[in-house]
């Protein structure tokens, strides 16, 4: 029996038994694991919201020879509450650990991409002009961290850069990345559609306008779905109140 400490994200709970609950949880040093929490949807349990979804927080583990978890305590760090209490910011925060969730297996871990996960969480509860900048800064650069880089600031077949010198440029979803006017392949976009592309690789689309970028982020997410390749449970429903906002 070995006991540990792990800095992680909540990601998904699950309930067992009569008053216990699973968690799955993203940890630093350590990445996807899952972990029992014994007595905690009991009334008196006082640890019930500290793992909270989206919590991001200091855990005990206790763990058998066989591999098998259990949470001894839970501390948080920061319990993210302007996101919660925000239909909008909830369903893109959500989204955002879904992804994570689905790109990663039980023991697969990158401190990259947990220090992405929990900058974009802190993105989020700042309430940003746009939260989909956020989001979408996500997109493109877990990509980019799990091997699936995007060609943004440049064509695709050519190299060619100066999107926003190009007569009609082009996205390939296939591909992840733009196509120049003189190059084939692809399907054609709006020229300020490609410009917020590009400063999308950067995360910087706020000159773009609301248009643009919308157009440009359901682009990114056709390509994180096609590289996923599993149904994204709160696409739906982010699609559903980003169009109502």
């Amino acid at each position: 029996m070995s006991r540990y400490s792990v800095e992680c994200v909540v990601l998904k709970k699950a309930n067992y038994g009569d008053a216990d609950r699973f968690y799955t949880l993203f940890a630093k040093n350590r990445g996807k694991l899952s972990a029992l929490a014994k007595g905690v949807r009991k009334i008196a349990s006082r640890r019930s919201g500290n793992l909270d979804t989206l919590n991001h927080v200091i855990i005990g583990i206790s763990e058998s020879g066989q591999g098998f978890k259990t949470i001894t305590e839970a501390k948080v760090v920061e319990s993210f509450k302007s996101i919660k209490t925000s239909l909008k910011s909830s369903v893109n925060a959500y989204y955002v650990i879904e992804l994570v969730h689905k790109f990663f297996e039980d023991g697969e871990e990158d401190n990259r991409v947990f220090d992405l996960l929990l900058s974009t969480l802190h993105d989020l509860s700042r309430a940003k002009p746009n939260p989909i900048l956020a989001v979408s800064k996500f997109e493109v650069q877990l990509m980019t961290l799990l091997g699936y880089k995007m060609t943004l600031d440049g064509c695709f077949v050519c190299g060619r850069m100066d999107v926003s010198n190009w007569s009609a440029p082009k996205f390939n979803v296939g591909v992840g990345g733009l196509v120049c006017d003189t190059c084939s392949g692809g399907v054609a976009v709006e020229k300020d559609v490609a410009c917020a592309l590009a400063a999308l690789r950067i995360g910087d689309a706020n000159m773009s306008s609301k248009p643009a970028i919308a157009a440009a982020s359901a682009l990114v997410k056709q390509y994180v779905k096609s590289v996923l390749d599993k149904a994204i449970n709160t696409e739906r429903v982010y699609v559903a109140v980003d169009e109502a906002f």
